[in-house]
């Protein structure tokens, strides 16, 4: 009986023995896990959209009772370094996506294929929901644009080319370690800039279900966010410019113009991620005076000015903004006396920043520009 149980005995032991290796193992292998895992997420999603277009124009409401879909492809990119954290104050994803549109409208607008390069921080996240913005800017190419003979009613287009630019808000859930399903509601415009006449631009709200695939899925360390209490109020100037196309009352093509400007005043940070902005802009636009029997006397002005004031949203290096403006004096005389402007700043230090602006008189576009900043 003692002989049974010793030998029962050393069997356990050999067994214990043998299994330790494997527990060692299997432990080691979940702390490496954790502290090997990944800096940078990859991401690949696709994406169904549907909406419906805007009639901002009563010459376009014909043609805008129309229900574009679109379905998109994304590659996004997700860091959780300390240098990314610090450029936006928050985790955020980086991509580009490829976008076949159909506008629900052959023959006058028929489809589009857009290249929307984003940006997308996130606000809020819990064990498996994720709630984001999402901001993009790019280049599409639509394949009817507007003709005086055989497309005379397609005033959303002149030409192939164009720009899309987009705003969103995006709730995303976690379905495994590796699958995420998104909702999105998305504002969406897409004109030339002005580079050619006619350019209503089109406005276009879609929501969206998607479903993404990470290859290398990370954790999202904590991290705090360094709060101020006091912000001071900051002197700012930009100079901003670009070239437009003017026209006639036909849409004949005058030629290409310069437009430049300038923008002072004051910014106040109000908290981490918001703050009010307000000061004045000149503007000289060529455009405005594009025949010879328009002159000053007409009302129509090739310089211009505006008191602005709006609002911002900080995120690290990369500031939102939202400004309305009130002319002091009309450049046309059909010119509205309000008009909005949105930008898109990034911080190369912290006097100097670069972005892109977009111009508009309600939902019509009326010029994107290039800007150039300084805190002082």
């Amino acid at each position: 009986m003692l002989k049974l149980l010793k030998a029962e005995k050393i069997k356990l032991t050999i067994l214990m023995c043998a299994l330790i290796p494997f527990g060692i193992n299997s432990h080691a292998q979940k702390a490496s896990d954790t502290t090997r895992l990944p800096e940078t997420s990859t991401r690949f999603g696709l994406t169904y959209h549907y909406g419906f277009i805007i009639p901002h124009s009563q010459t376009i409401k014909d043609v805008a009772n129309s229900y574009p879909q679109a379905l998109e492809f994304s590659f996004s990119r997700l860091s959780t370094s300390y240098n990314s954290w610090e450029k936006c104050n928050c985790y955020n994803q980086w991509g580009a996506s490829l976008t076949y549109l159909d506008f629900d409208n052959d023959p006058i607008l028929d489809q589009a294929y857009t290249l929307v390069f984003f940006f997308e921080p996130i606000f809020t996240r819990g064990r498996n929901f994720k709630l984001s913005g999402k901001a993009g800017l790019g280049l599409g190419y639509v394949t009817q644009k507007f003709d005086p003979i055989e497309n005379p009613t397609n005033l959303f287009f002149s030409s192939n080319w164009n720009f899309p630019l987009m705003v969103g808000l995006n709730l995303g859930y976690r379905v495994t370690e590796k699958w995420r399903f998104n909702l999105t509601a998305s504002y969406n415009h897409i004109s030339n800039g002005r580079m050619s006449q006619p350019n209503k631009g089109m406005n276009y709200p879609m929501g969206s279900l998607g479903v993404q695939y990470v290859i290398n899925p990370t954790s999202l360390p904590e991290r705090t966010v360094n709060k101020e209490r006091n912000y001071p109020w900051n002197k700012y100037l930009v100079l901003f410019g670009t070239s437009k196309s003017a026209s006639d009352s036909t849409f004949s093509d005058q030629g290409r113009k310069r437009l430049i400007g300038i923008q002072a005043g004051l910014l106040k940070r109000l908290g981490t991620i918001y703050g009010i902005n307000a000061g004045v802009e000149v503007i000289y636009d060529e455009s405005n005076k594009q025949g010879d029997d328009q002159s000053d006397d007409d009302g129509y002005h090739a310089f211009t000015g505006a008191a602005v004031i709006g609002n911002n949203l900080f995120f690290g290096r990369f500031h939102f903004n939202q400004q309305f403006a009130f002319y002091f004096e009309r450049p046309t005389p059909t010119s509205k006396a309000l008009y909005q402007r949105y930008s898109l700043d990034y911080f190369i230090s912290s006097v100097v920043k670069v972005g892109v602006s977009l111009k508009a008189h309600g939902h019509v576009a009326d010029n994107i520009d290039i800007r150039l900043g300084l805190m002082l």
